[in-house]
């Protein structure tokens, strides 16, 4: 299973890590999403959601998540969040996200933040890539981009009510063993962590965690 990551220069090693936490599961394979943002300002830092900057990069990231739902039709993919890290003691991540795409258009992590009116965190998004997932993508895409008065959690806050107002739309929320940590984690993803250097820290603390029951 292709799983899509969209990483700046800025958070290279954060990327590199969890792709080497995917190295004992055969059935994934992560596609580097890179974007070189060096015009960019330096003091943007993973989790500064509510800056202009982070949304205006949130924008090209979702503009080239779009094409490859469209490079990828008829398959299942997976757009995920740089900062995650797998856990190699269980080998069935492909096997279920297939599973629940069968009657699913999308699968996501669950979200506890109440602001989300879907409990969605679209940083990890298991889509069935069909003519009508991709143009559920391209129609929020173009309300994004012409949306005044942004908001910190932009642009998933649009998403979530994109998904409440789309009844067509079929969608599950994963349980908390896909992104939040516990005894059965299938991966695990630093949300609620501002900054790369604490994301990482985190990161590698989950990592030799999975590693001593490997």
């Amino acid at each position: 299973m292709k799983i899509y990551v969209f990483y700046t220069p800025k958070i290279t090693e954060v990327f590199e890590h969890l792709r080497k936490s995917t190295r004992e599961i055969p059935s994934v394979e992560i596609v580097p999403v890179f974007y070189d943002n060096k015009e960019d300002p330096s003091h943007l830092d993973a989790g500064d959601t509510h800056k202009k900057e982070y949304m205006d990069l949130m924008l090209k990231r979702w503009g080239m998540h779009v094409e490859n739902v469209k490079d990828n039709l008829g398959q299942n993919i997976v757009i995920l969040d740089a900062d995650c890290v797998f856990n190699p003691c269980y080998q069935d991540f492909a096997d279920t996200i297939n599973e629940e795409l069968k009657e699913n258009d999308f699968c996501f992590q669950f979200d506890p933040n109440i602001g989300m009116s879907a409990r969605v965190n679209m940083g990890f998004t298991a889509v069935k890539c069909s003519p009508k997932t991709l143009s559920f993508f391209e129609k929020w895409f173009s309300f994004i981009e012409e949306k005044e008065g942004r908001a910190a959690g932009f642009p998933q806050l649009e998403w979530n009510d994109a998904l409440i107002a789309s009844p067509h739309i079929k969608f599950k929320n994963l349980p908390l063993s896909y992104g939040h940590q516990g005894g059965d984690c299938r991966f695990y993803h630093a949300i609620g962590i501002k900054g790369t250097t604490d994301k990482m820290r985190a990161l590698k603390e989950a990592d030799e965690t999975f590693q001593i029951n490997f």
